[in-house]
């Protein structure tokens, strides 16, 4: 399974600023999802958005497809910088897509399609006004009407409330819509991804989960010398799920510091003990690479911390906002699938 979004990419040195309020979802919210997701994300776009560096490194760690939906909401009034204040979006899985039968508004959607919420303050009667009067696509989903998204492809969007706004591939989209009616299951009743979604949501400005095949993916990207030790299938096999936290706390903001937690989440205590001495091997080869050739890495490198708590393995680090921006200037959280 091919991770499209950007969300592994925020395991390679990823920090961003002092967060003026929490960025938690309730539980109304996140049973809107569907119940089998490969990937769960959010981001405070509203604080996010005042840091000059902000702009390009949205194009590279938040959904591929965000830029374009920015771009057709702003042609609608809904500027991504005056009404657009956070998003959540998710990667549906294989096994969601089955769940949808019936006709859609897109037959030809990919199999792990792109479902979210936008949230902020929204003329959504104007809105729709101007797409009725540009003749836009639309289709009935029980009581909602799903709008195509001009020069966006295959997205649809639909007006939830005058602060809500949904959006996702048509598929995805309809099978969000029919989470929300209680027609099919819902995110709160996955219980493999739901326990990290509850632990990462608690008012960090980005944070996001992964589920199992995901995170064994971003652990060989994290890690590709690991995989050279012996045993290291076995231990990447009993990979969970990955949690992703972006924090930034006033003490750190002080120093020009940012921390990011990465939680691996393994089978066993033992599975996540084994995990951490065969990650903190690979560390200190890539260190001594790093000193070397003088990577510009090696002074983060010097920060990570590893760390078995039960069966988590915590992986933290620290960066400075320079560090950062070199990191975003040299594309370093591109995804390899976009």
């Amino acid at each position: 399974m091919k991770i499209t979004f950007g969300l592994y990419a925020f395991v390679f040195f990823l920090g961003l600023a002092r967060p003026a309020h929490g960025g938690s979802l309730d539980s109304g919210i996140l049973k809107m999802f569907p119940r089998n997701i490969a990937e769960f994300g959010y981001a405070n776009l509203e604080q996010a958005n005042q840091f000059p560096w902000f702009a390009q490194l949205k194009l590279q760690s938040l959904p591929p497809r965000f830029e374009e939906l920015e771009v057709f909401l702003g042609s609608l009034g809904m500027g991504p910088t005056s009404q657009i204040k956070e998003v959540a979006w998710a990667l549906c899985s294989r096994d969601s897509q089955s769940e949808n039968g019936g006709k859609s508004p897109r037959s030809e959607t990919s199999e792990n399609g792109i479902v979210g919420l936008v949230f902020g303050q929204f003329d959504t009667n104007a809105a729709e006004a101007t797409l009725k009067s540009l003749n836009a696509q639309t289709v009935e989903i029980g009581d909602s009407t799903l709008f195509r998204c001009i020069n966006c492809d295959d997205l649809f969007i639909v007006f939830l409330d005058s602060n809500t706004i949904a959006f996702g591939q048509g598929k995805s989209l309809e099978l969000m819509m029919r989470a929300r009616s209680g027609e099919t299951d819902n995110l709160q009743q996955n219980s493999e991804m739901i326990p990290l979604i509850n632990q990462m949501n608690d008012g960090s400005m980005f944070w996001g989960v992964l589920a199992p095949a995901g995170a064994r993916q971003a652990l060989h990207k994290l890690a590709p010398d690991a995989a050279q030790f012996p045993q290291a299938d076995e231990f990447f096999t009993n990979v969970n799920g990955l949690a992703i936290r972006i924090r930034g706390l006033e003490e750190v903001w002080d120093s020009d510091e940012i921390e990011a937690d990465v939680q691996f989440l393994s089978r066993s205590p033992g599975d996540s003990s084994n995990l951490s001495l065969l990650l903190n091997a690979a560390l200190l080869l890539r260190k001594y690479r790093a000193s070397q050739t003088g990577d510009d890495a090696a002074k983060i490198l010097d920060t990570v911390r590893i760390a078995p708590l039960g069966n988590t393995l915590d992986i933290s680090f620290s960066i400075t906002n320079d560090q950062l921006m070199s990191l975003v200037e040299h594309n370093i959280f591109v995804s390899q699938s976009q």
